[in-house]
This record gives structure tokens, sequence and C-alpha cells, in this order.
């Protein structure tokens, strides 16, 4: 593990010098952690750092997935990992998979799972192809289908709205459950078309509907319609999301756009991003917006600039299905490949060029000779500085010190 200096003295300068101890010992910690006999992370990383700052995991059939296309995933308040598959759903929980399945659970009747929600309540959604929308709550599996209001029960999409109504998209109309009855809403209600693929809430309240053959925008019991008329890449809408800033990004089956102001742009032309269904999307906490297409890799977006990563740089798969962010800043991809873990490094460098002022090191905060003791009978790894501004890392459990000097 390499640590640069500046680096250091950049997270005590921002934290102070206690906190900054505290920051570092725990990301430590947790690094040596990763390198324990049986982790979660006894898989072989990537030998390349994915897009310059990730480690990257595969998991497939070999390691447990029912199956290798990963079609959606999202994380629960349990801590377990969700994925869903053409052969199921699969809980992980970061070294093993449990499947629930056609074979073994008899709420689940469909094959390709399709979407996975977790509500407020803690209760988990899954859609699937043919087999109504599933409950997970307690550890009991139930199921809705068109006897309970459904208007179809081939399940595409979920949202769950602000008042804490489920929206389920299908291929007969658009669906909200709330408590155990379901609202319709249908082409007679003003729908471009009945099969909903994507569904998304803007910072407004407007509930955004991506069909099969158009988009709508549901707000105040009626919907406004849009179209390649607008704007839009295509009519066939895949994916939709509305990100930090409000903005909303529709993939299609050619492309990508952006709403602006009152029409749609297109994005990423030059990069690729055209021609190609635009199949998952999906906004990192530093405000990157990740791009899954089928046939064209993964991309990511920030500012104007789209890098990207394919199955030649080593993704498991260019079909890209599935993309979520975790609690710790990981990013998995669901491919039709497998299922890739971008675990972001644990320290990563800052100097001017990222905004500090030169030199950062300067300010780095000395430990006196008074607390050195202190440092040395610590259980846990800690970075210090000395007098001479030279910073060293301490291990309890070799008792040895390295030293990072500032260049």
């Amino acid at each position: 593990m390499v640590i640069s200096a500046p680096a250091v003295s950049a997270i005590a300068l921002y934290f102070g010098r206690k906190a900054a101890r505290v920051v570092l010992a725990g990301c430590a910690w947790l690094w040596l952690g990763c390198l324990l006999p049986g982790s979660t992370f006894s898989q072989t990383p990537s030998s390349h750092k994915v897009f310059g700052r990730y480690q990257q995991f595969v998991w497939r059939e070999q390691q447990g997935l029912p199956q290798n296309t990963v079609q959606a995933i999202t994380r629960t308040r349990d801590g377990y990992l969700w994925l869903g598959t053409l052969a199921g759903a699969a809980r992980f929980d970061g070294a093993h998979f449990t499947v629930f399945d056609n074979g073994n659970t008899g709420a689940i009747k469909g094959s390709y799972i399709t979407a996975l929600l977790q509500d407020r309540q803690g209760d988990l959604w899954l859609t699937s192809d043919a087999g109504g929308l599933v409950r997970y709550r307690h550890g009991q599996f139930s199921l809705y289908t068109t006897r309970d209001g459904l208007p179809n029960e081939t399940t595409k999409a979920l949202l769950e709205d602000r008042e804490g109504g489920l929206w389920v998209g299908t291929y007969g109309g658009l669906a909200r459950l709330k408590g155990e009855r379901f609202a319709v809403y249908t082409t007679g209600d003003g729908l471009p078309h009945n099969e909903v693929r994507a569904l998304a809430q803007d910072y407004e309240g407007g509930l955004w509907v991506g069909t099969s053959n158009g988009l709508a925008m549901f707000k105040d019991g009626r919907f406004a319609l849009y179209s390649t008329r607008d704007g839009l890449a295509h009519n066939y809408v895949t994916t939709l999301f509305s990100d930090q800033s409000g903005t909303l990004w529709v993939g299609t089956l050619n492309g990508l756009s952006r709403l602006q102001g009152q029409r749609f742009v297109s994005v990423g032309a030059r990069e690729g991003i055209v021609n190609v269904p635009v199949s998952a999307l999906h906004q990192d906490r530093e405000e990157n917006l990740w791009i899954g297409t089928v046939g064209n890799g993964l991309f990511r977006f920030k500012e104007g600039r789209i890098e990207r990563y394919t199955a030649k740089d080593g993704l498991a798969g260019d079909r890209v299905v599935a993309i979520y962010q975790d609690p710790e800043g990981d990013v998995w991809v669901g491919t039709d490949g497998g299922l890739c873990q971008l675990k972001a490094g644990l320290f990563q460098t800052y100097t001017a060029q990222d905004g500090l002022r030169p030199d950062p090191f300067q300010r780095c905060h000395p430990y006196p000779d008074s607390e050195r003791e202190e440092i040395h009978q610590s259980l846990l790894p800690v970075f210090f500085c000395d007098n001479n501004r030279q910073s060293h890392f301490w291990s309890p459990d070799t008792s040895m010190a390295i030293a990072f000097r500032d260049p």
C-alpha cells in the first residue's frame, strides 16, 4: 500500500489532529481486515484500477450466483446485498449467496427478477416476468397478482413516492399500491403505452413514466406526454433517473437524453452513447453519473467528461443492466457476465490540482514526544507526524513503523 504524505496531511488539515488520527486509524484497520483469511474480499482483484480509482472483484456462477446476468441490485438495511438474475433472486452476505427461485420459494413464480426495492417500512419488493409482484417481509414471501388488482403479471419497474405509495410498472399499465389496494392507470387515462418499463420522481413531485412508446409525467392526476418531437433520442424508454441537482436523465433504445428546460437533448454521442440501448443509470455520492449500455459497456460522466470501461478492459460483460452504490461507496455493476464490485481505494491523494493550497504537507500537525508512547500503545493502526514533518504508520500487529517522507 502506498500513501503519499500530502494525502495524510490533507486529512489532518481537514479533520484536525485528533480526529484525523481516528479517521486514518479506522481506514487502516479496515484495510488490514480486508486481507485477513476468510474475509469477504478473498476474491482476486483486477490488476489495474478502473477509472483510475477502483479495484474490481467479480462474482459468477462459480462463486454461487444462480445465473450470470444480474438485472437488479439493492442493499437492505440489515446489510445484505440482494440481486435479481435470470434464475431467481440471490441474497449475498459478502461471501455466500442464498438463492430464492421458483424451485424453493412458492411466491416467486417468474425466473427473471427485473427490479428490487426496499420501502421505508423495511419490506423488500421484487418484480419479475409473468410472476406478479412479490413482497419479502419478516422472512416470508407473499405474492400479488391480477387477482389482487395488478393490471398485468409481467412487472418491470418499482418506485416508492414521497407519500409512501408503491408504484409498479407492468406490461398492462401503471399501478399504485396504497395499503392493500391498487389504483391502475392505462392508455385510457393518458399513458402513451401500457408497457411501463421505467419510473422516476423529480424534486417537484412529478412522476415520470417511461414506456415502450414514449415518456409521460404524471402530476395532479394528469399525464403530460413527451416523444422524439420533444428531443428524446428514441420513444422506447428503457431507464430513468432524477439526479441530485434535479436533472432528469432518460435512457432509450437509441442513446441517452437529458431534460433541459422543456426539451430533451442528447448526451454522449461522441463518446459512443448513441445508436445503442442505455440500460442502467445511477449517480454516486460524488455526483458522477454511471451509464450502463447494451453492448458498449459502462460509462462514467461528470462535468462534460465521459470515461468508458468495457469487457476489453476487464469488465465482466458489455451488457450492463444494473448499477448501485452501497453506503461504503463501492459501486456494484450487474452485467451479462457476472456481478462486478468496484471497490474504491481507501486512500486517495489530493494535490493543488484538486484545489488544495500548494504544499499542504507544511500544515501537518505533529505529535509531540509526550504523546508518542500513547501511539505505540494503540490497539489500532495509527498515522502520525513527528516534529520534523515526517509522517509514520504504526502497526500494533508488527510493532513496526513505516515512515513517509515529504518529497
